[in-house]
């Protein structure tokens, strides 16, 4: 922002206030002919009445200007983020805790009972019906293999 001339001039005129010495005569006639230096020379003497003066009437051509002025467009709905990322959260937690290393739990190795005779009767039972289920399929292995030779 460019300095305007003002400036310079309410500077000496705080200066010259604060220290108590009367303004020369060349700010005085600024003074006389500025009316925004004049309020300001007014309130460094302590006239704090310039500061609390009521502002000019913006009239009614201005406030007939405003009042029909469109509403504007509506506020696009906001999305709910909490919801959002508190979901999003839930199903951080769950991926993690559905693909998390889970450690081996060692298990009790298989308690062997002595075997009693019934349990030597079944299983010499099973041996007879496996030798004869081996037998059965010789029959079908000698023709597929009789077959296969030339």
């Amino acid at each position: 922002m460019k300095p305007s001339p003002c400036d310079s001039h309410q500077e000496t005129i705080s200066a010259l206030t604060d220290d108590g010495l009367p303004f020369p005569e060349a700010l005085s006639g600024h003074i006389a002919s500025c009316p925004e230096c004049a309020a300001f020379a007014r309130i460094c003497d302590g006239d704090l009445d310039a500061l609390s003066a009521p502002l000019p009437s913006a009239g009614d051509d201005l406030r007939q200007r405003v009042l029909v002025l469109p509403a504007g467009r509506p506020a696009r709905p906001r999305l709910p983020i909490a919801p959002l990322a508190a979901a999003a959260g839930i199903l951080l937690a769950a991926g993690w805790w559905l693909t998390r290393p889970v450690p081996e739990t060692p298990r009790p190795a298989p308690v062997v009972q002595n075997p009693t005779t019934e349990d030597a009767t079944e299983i010499a039972a099973l041996k007879e019906d496996f030798d004869q289920a081996l037998g059965h399929l010789a029959e079908p292995l000698s023709v597929f293999s009789s077959l296969a030779r030339p």
